[in-house]
C-alpha cells in the first residue's frame, strides 16, 4: 500500500469470534484497523442466518459485557418465539443433565418430519460423553455428535448442547493460565476479565438453528453461568440453583428454612430463629416448592428457575391471590407490606389494561 497510492485494501473479520490468540492471531488489527492502514470505512454485516432471534440476542448481549468489542446490532432472519437459550443446572441428585437436555430436544424435534441434527460441545476434548452410541440409540431421530468449541467455527446445527460450564482448572471459562514465556511471543493481554473465553463463548450457542442447552454439569456453575440465570438474560433455567443461606428479610441474622405446615396448609419458607423471628413466606407460585431468590430485574425461582416480578413496594416479590373481587397479585411479605395489584388477565377481561397498585 505505501508503494502504490491507489491501492486499496478489502478486510472481512469478526472480532467477536477472535478466538485464536494461543495461535498468534491478534485482534487488536481489527479494533485497531484504521490506525494500522490509514482513512477507513467500515460496515458492519448484521444479519444472521444461521441461530434463532432470541439465541442472536442473548449471544449479543453477552459478548458486548466486554467494552473492548466493536458495537454492532445483529439480526437474525430466523424469527422463533420464547426463549431459546436453556439454561441446565444440577439438581443435586444423580440425574443426567445431558439425558433431560436430550430428551427436551427429541420433543421439539418432533415437531419437525425430518431427523434434526445436535451438535454436543466441550471447551475440551474430553468432555465427549463416553456414552454417545447409546445416547443416539435412545433418540433415533435425534443425530449427535461432538466437537470441541474451537473446532466448531463455521458450523451449524438444528441443536446445541454446550458441555462443562462449571468452574475449576478445565471448566468454561478456564483456569488455566499461559505460560509467561508465550506472552514474550503472543498478541498483548487484554484487560477484561476472561475476555477469550467470553467471545470462545459466544461462538457455541450460535451454531444453533433452533435451540440451545448450557449445562453446568459436572460442579459448581461457572461465571458465564452465573452471569446468564443472575443477569435478566431472556433464557429459560431447569435445575436447581446454586444453593446458598438466604437471610432473612425481618431479622437479618437468621436465613430461610423450608418447613411444612403443621396444620396442613402446605410448605413455606420460615426463619432459622425462629421462634424469637415469626417471618415466614410462601414458596415459588410456579412450581410451589422452591424458593424465590432476587436475582437483576426481580426473583428467580432457585429450584425451577421461573422468573418472578419483584414488589415495587418493598423487598418481597408478587404472587397470584384470589379476593373479594376475583384475582389481584399481592406482596409475599404480607400482612407487612399490603402492596396489591389488580390481576392482568382480569383487567383484560374488563376490557382495559392493568392499572397502578391498589391499596387496601
Amino acid at each position: 500500500m505505501d508503494q502504490s497510492p491507489a491501492a486499496q485494501l478489502f478486510a472481512v473479520g469478526d472480532d467477536w469470534q477472535a478466538i485464536y490468540r494461543f495461535g498468534g492471531s491478534d485482534i487488536a488489527i481489527m479494533r485497531e484497523f484504521a490506525e494500522r492502514f490509514g482513512d477507513t470505512k467500515r460496515m458492519d454485516l448484521e444479519t444472521t442466518f444461521r441461530c434463532a432471534e432470541p439465541i442472536a440476542a442473548v449471544a449479543t448481549r453477552f459478548v458486548l459485557a466486554n467494552p473492548a468489542q466493536i458495537r454492532k446490532t445483529v439480526h437474525s432472519t430466523r424469527q422463533l418465539q420464547g426463549p431459546c437459550v436453556h439454561v441446565g443446572l444440577s439438581r443435586g441428585r444423580d440425574q443426567s443433565l445431558l439425558r433431560e437436555a436430550l430428551s427436551r430436544i427429541a420433543v421439539h424435534a418432533a415437531n419437525h418430519e425430518e431427523p434434526s441434527n445436535v451438535l454436543l460441545l466441550g471447551r475440551y476434548k474430553h468432555l465427549r460423553p463416553g456414552n454417545l452410541a447409546g445416547l443416539a440409540k435412545q433418540h433415533p431421530r435425534l443425530q449427535l455428535s461432538f466437537k470441541t468449541v474451537h473446532g466448531s467455527k463455521g458450523l451449524q446445527a438444528d441443536y446445541v448442547v454446550v458441555l462443562g460450564l462449571c468452574t475449576g482448572r478445565h471448566g468454561f471459562p478456564t483456569e488455566i493460565t499461559d505460560d509467561p514465556l508465550l506472552d514474550l511471543v503472543l498478541s498483548a493481554p487484554e484487560e477484561h476479565p476472561n475476555a477469550e473465553e467470553r467471545r470462545l463463548f459466544y461462538v457455541a450457542p450460535t451454531r444453533a438453528r433452533r435451540h440451545v442447552f448450557v449445562l453446568a454439569d459436572g460442579g459448581p456453575p461457572s461465571p458465564f453461568v452465573v452471569e446468564l440465570i443472575g443477569g435478566n438474560y431472556d433464557v429459560a433455567v431447569f435445575g436447581q440453583l446454586p444453593g446458598k443461606d438466604v437471610p432473612c428479610p425481618t431479622c437479618v441474622n437468621g436465613h430461610l428454612v423450608h418447613r411444612e405446615s403443621a396444620h396442613g396448609k402446605g410448605a413455606f419458607y420460615g426463619c432459622s430463629n425462629w421462634p424469637y423471628c415469626e417471618h415466614r413466606q410462601p414458596p415459588c407460585p410456579s412450581c410451589g416448592r422452591g424458593l424465590p431468590v432476587k436475582a437483576k430485574g426481580g426473583f428467580r425461582c432457585r429450584d425451577c428457575g421461573q422468573q418472578i416480578e419483584a414488589c415495587p413496594s418493598c423487598g418481597g416479590w408478587l404472587r397470584t391471590r384470589t379476593g373479594k373481587y376475583g384475582r389481584f397479585l399481592g406482596c409475599s411479605s404480607w400482612p407487612a407490606c399490603d402492596y396489591t395489584r389488580a390481576d392482568a388477565a382480569r383487567q383484560r377481561k374488563r376490557g382495559r389494561d392493568p392499572g397502578p397498585k391498589l391499596r387496601r
